[in-house]
């Protein structure tokens, strides 16, 4: 077997030079790809987060519309049970007035009947004092007789 040997080159001034010239422009062209990568992939994130910004949108837009339907429900509903409630107070007020109407009626009935009493135990006293008047005024009158005869 033949060994056959290439000779080597030097590495001169001029070849450096050039190598350091192909790798400059190497990871000049991997640069530009990798920022048209970067690129294409913030212009994809970007569309990717618009379309999700219009999504979350629309969603919390129409959550907000359900909301909205649901209070006016629920609003509705406790006006409507506030209404019932301000009847049944009305009714109750109603009822209650009528019964302190009949109980005053009955404390005027008995009112008047305490004055017909007190008025007759009035005139009775003081028929009983004028009888017991004129009753001393003919014993002081028949002793007096009695003492001048």
């Amino acid at each position: 077997m033949v060994d056959t040997m290439v000779p080597e080159k030097k590495w001169t001034d001029g070849r450096l030079d050039d190598l350091s010239a192909k790798v400059d422009a190497g990871f000049a062209r991997a640069d530009k790809k990798m920022d048209a990568g970067f690129a294409r992939a913030d212009k994809k994130m970007d569309a990717g987060f618009a379309r999700a910004d219009e999504k979350m949108d629309a969603g919390f837009a129409r959550a907000d519309e359900k909301m909205d339907a649901g209070f006016a429900r629920a609003d509705e509903r406790m006006d409507a049970g506030f209404a019932r409630v301000d009847g049944d107070i009305r009714e109750l007020k109603d009822e209650m007035n009528e019964r302190f109407e009949k109980v005053e009626g009955k404390i005027e009935g008995l009112d008047s009947k305490f004055d017909k009493k007190f008025d007759s135990l009035n005139n009775t006293l003081l028929g009983s004092a004028v009888s017991i008047v004129v009753t001393l005024l003919v014993c002081c009158a028949t002793l007096i007789g009695i003492a001048v005869l």
